[in-house]
């Protein structure tokens, strides 16, 4: 058993095992206190409401179904604490008519304030003028002589956003420490509890073993949910971790999925055949290790008290873990096939740029994708969280996608040392190709081998200057390449560019992919139609990564085709047998295998070598 396989055995067992932790007693006795409120009260449903949104869907589902059946203020205390489409709608005529009945100094503080809440989604909602006088009317007449209760310092944010010291002298502990909270967002988010709010927590834990209403007990254990909202953040951004991860899976199934078929499918025992199922099997343990340290880091959380800002620095960990395996793993594979020649080291020093970039770049995109999945809700207030978490997802790959594309020839300029051809003869060789397809030779760079014997060239970038055609240094050897096949690679990477088909192949994918979900949404307003809720939800949460997957494999097959319109055109340049000759090389220097698998070529952005000569042959037969 080699280290790799070692190492995701122990991190599969540290799972195993970590599965053990329990969330800590101070949540669970408060889950259980919550589960246990007998109260129909607008605060009780606040209470159970919020604390199911925090630790327990079942409670938040349970109190939605007590919700539904109940009355217009049980619906607006509710929707205080999730926006929910549902209720919204099934309320929303005698929701109207309250609106329509308020009337300050007559209306009571604590309806107002349920009102309030809702007059100010709708004016946002719907850009509505007279609702938004409405709501700052009610806003005025609350902050001047609304009831100081636990209500109203739950909703001092809307009441008195601008207001940053508020009066508390007749609040309750619970209406304390949550005006404390909800007034102090970036330290209770990033530093964790204040003294203030750790007072008000311990004066609540006494006074609830005391308090004998079930109101009084409801505002303790919302108060205090989210106190340990704060104090144990693992447990609160849980769902939030996993749709994050959600971002990472659906490329690392793909990835793993093409490995596995490659692995499997790889017959034969020469050595590009060995290579392959090597690496292959390499990929399938890096994934499996990413599969199961993202849920072991979340368990393992749990043991602590953490500051909130730990758990979005903690999870960068398992990032820069796995880059550094993955470079230290498919390192060791390439020197053992004889694929770099310098010490082992070394190899890997002078790839630290790439693994520091990889990782710090993994990192800032786990926290935006954090900070997007958990405020988006405020914004598709309308929709369902588990649709809006899947939309965040495919807006957030989307987005990548494309940032990815125009940032790669910086990436690839930083992390390794590259510079223009110094041979002014083979210069002015492929200054004169590049200008027969209207491409700047400037733009032609040489990565250096590092000790490397892989042959290659690509390009990458959209458009303009930020276009870039790299060739790593063992083409340029002339023992290995003749002059006429590089210039035939090149003439091949040139007609990419000319041809535009890194732009064409984003925008393919983006419109493949909007176009899926566009379908996805009419046929989940068809069923919303039919009164199908549950399959339309089901079909709403999966369809962002349906519409990536179709994208995905879409995307590859036009890249194949890309790749085919490419070898044609160096061969109209009277490259065909020359590329033929350096594709073989290629081929041999890369070991990579000569046929694929229909299954793995699915997956894949070339067509396998024979593929590729077969295709180079009929056009040079058809052109001759």
């Amino acid at each position: 058993m080699g280290k790799l396989e070692i190492a995701v055995l122990i991190a599969f067992i540290a799972l195993f095992f970590s599965s053990i932790i329990k969330e800590p007693a101070d949540v669970t006795e408060l889950r259980s206190r919550a589960w246990n409120l007998n109260c129909s009260e607008p605060v009780c449903i606040l209470s159970k409401a919020q604390m199911g949104v925090w630790v327990d869907q079942g409670l938040l589902a349970e109190t939605k179904g007590e919700v539904m059946n109940g009355s217009v203020k049980q619906a607006l205390a509710f929707l205080l604490v999730q926006n929910d489409a549902e209720v919204r709608k099934n309320f929303s005529e005698r929701i109207d008519a309250q609106i329509a009945q308020v009337k300050l100094g007559v209306t009571t503080s604590d309806d107002l304030i349920l009102l309030a809440n809702e007059i100010k989604f709708r004016a946002d909602r719907n850009k509505d003028e007279r609702l938004q006088r409405q709501f700052s009317e009610i806003q005025k007449w609350l902050a001047a002589n609304g009831t100081k209760d636990f209500l109203y310092a739950y909703s001092i944010e809307t009441i008195e956003p601008e207001n940053k010291k508020v009066n508390r002298e007749n609040f309750s502990s619970a209406s304390s420490l949550i005006s404390f909270i909800l007034k102090q967002p970036l330290n209770s988010e990033l530093l964790g509890p204040s003294y203030e709010q750790t007072f008000f927590a311990r004066k609540i834990r006494e006074e609830m073993e005391w308090n004998a209403t079930e109101i009084n007990i409801a505002e303790d254990i919302c108060a205090l949910s989210y106190y340990y909202s704060i104090l144990y953040p693992a447990i609160i951004v849980k769902g939030t971790i996993m749709s994050v991860v959600m971002i990472y899976a659906l490329p690392l199934v793909i990835i793993c999925w093409m490995s596995v078929i490659s692995y499997f499918t790889s017959s034969g025992g020469g050595k590009s055949e060995s290579f392959n199922r090597e690496y292959s099997k390499n990929v399938i343990l890096i994934s499996l290790f990413a599969v199961i340290l993202f849920p072991l880091m979340l368990q393992l959380s749990l043991f602590f008290q953490l500051f909130p800002a730990v758990i979005y620095i903690i999870f960068v960990f398992p990032l820069l873990l796995l880059t550094l395996f993955y470079l230290w793993s498919s390192t060791g594979i390439l020197r053992d096939y004889g694929m770099v020649k310098m010490d082992m080291g070394k190899f890997l020093i002078t790839r630290y740029k790439e693994s520091a970039v990889i990782a710090t770049a993994g990192a800032v995109i786990t926290i935006i994708s954090i900070f997007v999945i958990s405020n988006i809700q405020e914004i598709f207030a309308y929709m369902n969280f588990g649709v809006v978490s899947a939309l965040a997802v495919l807006l957030i790959l989307m987005f990548l996608s494309v940032f990815s594309v125009i940032l790669f020839p910086r990436f690839i300029e930083y992390t390794n040392p590259s510079c223009e051809i110094e041979s002014s003869k083979m210069n002015l060789r492929l200054k004169a190709l590049a200008e027969k397809f209207g491409c700047n030779v400037g733009s032609i760079r040489v990565i250096a081998a590092a000790g490397s014997n892989l042959a290659n060239a690509f390009q990458s970038g959209l458009i303009g200057n930020n276009v870039k055609l790299f060739i790593f240094e063992t083409m340029l050897d002339r023992r290995k390449f003749k002059q006429r096949e590089l210039e035939a690679i090149v003439a091949h990477e040139l007609a990419h560019v000319n041809k535009k088909h890194i732009l064409k192949t984003v925008f393919g994918y983006l419109m493949i992919a909007c176009g899926v979900l566009a379908l996805f949404v009419i046929i989940g307003l068809l069923l919303q139609a039919a009164n199908l809720t549950d399959v339309s939800d089901i079909l709403a949460g999966s369809s962002p990564y349906i519409a990536l997957a179709v994208a995905f494999l879409t995307t590859m097959w036009m890249m194949r085709r890309f790749e085919f319109e490419a070898d044609s055109a160096a061969a109209e340049m009277g490259y065909g047998n020359d590329l033929i000759s350096a594709l073989k090389k290629i081929s041999k220097y890369n070991l990579t295998p000569n046929t694929l698998s229909r299954l793995v070529t699915l997956f894949s952005s070339h067509a396998d070598l024979e593929s590729r000569i077969r295709n180079l042959k009929k056009y040079s037969e058809k052109v001759g």
